[in-house]
C-alpha cells in the first residue's frame, strides 16, 4: 500500500451524506468490490481493496 494511497471525502448532497473514494495514483490501484477505480461512491457494504489490505465500508447514521 503507498503512503498516499486513496482519499476518501464525506460531503453533504443536499439533506444526503455522500461519501467518495478516489485512488491517489497509487502504483497498484485501488479496488471496489473487485473492481479497479478511479473515484466511485461508497455504499453501505462495499469492500475496498488497498495492497494487500481489504475493509468492508460502513456507515452509521447521526441520530
Amino acid at each position: 500500500m503507498s503512503r498516499r494511497h486513496a482519499e476518501i471525502r464525506i460531503t453533504h448532497d443536499g439533506p444526503n451524506l455522500l461519501v467518495l473514494i478516489r485512488d491517489a495514483g497509487s502504483t497498484n490501484g485501488t479496488y471496489l468490490n473487485g473492481d479497479q477505480i478511479g473515484t466511485e461512491e461508497l455504499q453501505e457494504g462495499d469492500r475496498i481493496t488497498l495492497g494487500r489490505t481489504t475493509m468492508t465500508f460502513h456507515l452509521e447514521q447521526a441520530r
